[in-house]
């Protein structure tokens, strides 16, 4: 057998997860490594006992109502030393952890079994025969040590259903993070990081039904369920990956209604897993986009498809059918890279000052970060040619926003605003109202060192105030 197959135990040491479990089975490495066989089954034996009860209780600090149970009963066995009744609780000790806690599967609970077989094999010597003193393998002992790190110590102290609640309750309360980075560091170590395959794979099961559902007691909840796929997609993709592929097919088909419409949200967590949806699925969104009234924008996550090729127009086709006041209120609400030619639309036809201002609030700001450089330059254009823009005195702060909210792109997008700015310098010389130049932002492009033509400038704006 290659070695390669064979897991490294000084790695493994390092997974577990509590420092006195971590020292009863280096304890048991030791005793193995020089020979000690008995003594080391004797030693994984401790640490998988030791482990299983501080598990219990960290469950019972967190107001778990059996384990508190049981820590009750173990606490008052300890101050009565009720040797019987510490004998019965190690008895039944890895059935409360499968059973009761679910700490580990049935099969996991097999392979401590036998490691308990050989541990009292190892401890009580004198019931057997001389001839018949257990003689354990080197094999075998390792075999011990690694199914005690990887079943049981590496984890965290919840793994199955109790898990998963707690997570599902944790998620709707206001202190879930729905930052993507803050979520990464909460989940991470509170639920994924220590956690089985199995436990992973069910959570994601879990979060796609409820959001792809719309259940009702995680409505509000979609970014916070969304970014939790996300961080376990990243963490754990090949768990992620699996359980996609395996239940996909049936939770779409539990979808009814504008429930498919929910598939959408799939773009969020992955665009590659819009590709995973069966194709009746696909056929049934289009059709009802396209069958649908107006309402359909009732339902926020259509305009996600503007995302998706396939019904992009169908989508763009509907909202050319609604009111220009509600087509506005959608696009002002949901601001996106697929609607940002029709804010900037909606912006450059604006008739008077105050509307100028109004549609830049509207349209412009809050779509600042969606904007390519050839959309910005398109918004520049418009204040050059619609002089009820340029001279709304409210469009030097928007243009300031636009600029601060738009550095992303600003190396493509520069020469645009160098453009610009000469444009209104000259075009604004003697106009004792100089803020229509917008000197600010002629100030800003100085600072991210762009090299602005004074030459274009004309001498007599030198003493503006920049």
């Amino acid at each position: 057998m290659s070695t390669k197959l064979l897991h490294d135990l000084d790695a493994l040491l390092l997974e577990v997860r509590n420092k006195t479990s971590q020292s009863y089975i280096e304890e048991a490495l030791n005793a193995y490594r020089v020979g000690a066989f008995r003594s080391a089954i004797v030693s994984t034996w401790i640490a998988v006992t030791f482990d299983v009860l501080s598990k219990i209780r960290e469950l019972a600090l967190n107001n778990d109502k059996n384990a508190e149970k049981f820590i009750q009963e173990l606490d008052a066995a300890i101050s009565k030393n009720n040797i019987g009744k510490f004998l019965d609780i190690e008895n039944n000790l890895l059935e409360v952890a499968a059973k009761d806690f679910e700490f580990i599967s049935n099969i996991e609970k097999q392979d401590l079994e036998e490691l308990k077989r050989d541990r009292h094999l190892c401890a009580h010597p004198a019931f057997k025969s001389e001839d018949e003193l257990f003689q354990p393998i080197a094999e075998k002992v390792r075999v011990h040590i690694v199914h005690a790190i990887l079943h049981l110590l590496k984890h965290q102290p919840v793994q199955g259903k109790s898990a998963l609640d707690r997570i599902m309750m944790d998620l709707k309360e206001p202190y879930y993070p729905t930052d993507k980075k803050k979520l990464r560091s909460y989940v991470g170590p509170k639920y994924l990081d220590k956690s089985k395959p199995a436990f992973v794979r069910n959570l994601t099961v879990v979060l796609l039904k409820v959001l792809l559902k719309g259940e009702k007691d995680f409505v509000g909840h979609d970014e916070k369920i969304i970014n939790t796929l996300i961080v376990i997609s990243e963490n754990n993709p090949d768990v992620f990956n699996k359980a996609i592929e395996e239940k996909i097919d049936s939770i779409v088909a539990t979808l009814s209604g504008n429930e498919i419409l929910n598939l959408f949200y799939l773009i969020d967590i992955n665009p590659g897993l819009w590709r995973k949806i069966p194709q009746p699925s696909l056929i049934a969104i289009s059709e009802l986009i396209k069958n649908s009234g107006v309402s359909i924008f009732d339902t926020k996550v259509v305009l996600k498809g503007l995302r998706v090729q396939d019904v992009r127009n169908i989508i763009y086709e509907k909202l050319d059918l609604i009111d220009i006041n509600q087509a506005m209120i959608i696009v002002q609400s949901n601001p996106c890279q697929e609607l940002a030619k029709r804010a900037i639309g909606y912006y450059g036809s604006s008739g008077s000052f105050r509307s100028a201002e109004n549609n830049g609030e509207k349209f412009i700001v809050p779509y600042a970060k969606h904007f390519s450089a050839l959309d910005l330059k398109r918004i520049l254009d418009y204040i050059l040619e619609n002089g009820q823009i340029s001279n709304a005195s409210g469009t030097k702060n928007i243009l300031e926003k636009l600029y601060d909210d738009s550095k992303g792109i600003l190396n493509q997008t520069q020469d645009y605003w160098g453009e610009f700015v000469v444009k209104r310098t000259i075009s604004n010389i003697g106009n004792q109202n100089s803020h229509y130049s917008y000197p600010s932002i002629r100030r800003r492009l100085i600072e991210d060192e762009y090299p602005l033509s004074d030459g274009l400038i004309p001498a007599d704006t030198d003493g503006w105030d920049l």
